[in-house]
């Protein structure tokens, strides 16, 4: 199966069984904001929409991880940038030599121990639901591999907004910028992007609405 996305209209192969790119995803991979000298990191990187986005900036280097090898195989094809690598592995086990100026994730938005109310597909699982990767330890790991003047980049639920700001206080992650995405105008914000960095600054910077509505015509 393969489909185009929204703003760069670039094809991407999406096999049924894996889990597809939905509007938190484009909402992401259009607020994301990448140098040309940076090395960027997309955590959990699925069949590599996020580093489609970032490609468009031209970066040095960018790396997905994942936890299946079948994923990152679809995920080499729909990604062709020059000095973009692959590696299966946890978040928790990734040890790099290196760190880097550009980490992204579009994280599990669910927490439940309620195995009833989990996916039975495994890639659906690991997308939807936390138990691979809390917020915590997704934080906590965010802080390992980013340089200290590097930004992160992430998307969730608005119900759980301040759950992650405070995640991210924790290690010492402020948030500067964040933008809320709308179904429509009237209604209530359904997810936050946000932008993190190790900075004492107290302004966060709030963009200007985004239209789900508007991904279509794109």
């Amino acid at each position: 199966m393969s489909d185009y996305l929204p703003f760069i209209y670039t094809p991407i192969i999406q096999p049924e069984q894996f889990y597809h790119f939905n509007s938190d995803s484009v909402f992401l991979g259009q607020f994301i904001n990448v140098k040309h000298r940076d090395t960027v990191l997309d955590i959990g990187c699925q069949t590599g929409v996020l580093l489609l986005y970032a490609a468009r900036f031209e970066p040095m280097k960018m790396v997905g991880i994942d936890l299946f090898e079948e994923v990152l195989s679809v995920a080499k094809e729909n990604v062709k940038y020059p000095n973009t690598v692959f590696e299966k592995t946890r978040l928790q086990s990734y040890y790099p030599t290196f760190q880097f100026e550009v980490i992204m994730c579009n994280p599990p938005y669910f927490v439940t121990t309620n195995e009833t109310l989990k996916n039975e597909n495994p890639y659906l699982k690991v997308a939807r639901h936390e138990e691979n990767l809390p917020l915590d330890e997704l934080f906590q790991n965010v802080k390992r591999l980013l340089k200290t003047n590097g930004k992160f980049f992430m998307v969730h639920r608005t119900s759980r907004m301040m759950e992650v700001i405070l995640a991210a206080t924790k290690v010492n992650l402020h948030c500067t910028r964040m933008q809320f995405a709308y179904k429509s105008i009237d209604q209530q914000a359904t997810s936050v992007c946000f932008q993190f960095e190790f900075s004492n600054k107290k302004e966060c910077k709030v963009e200007k609405p985004f239209l789900l509505n508007e991904i279509a015509k794109k």
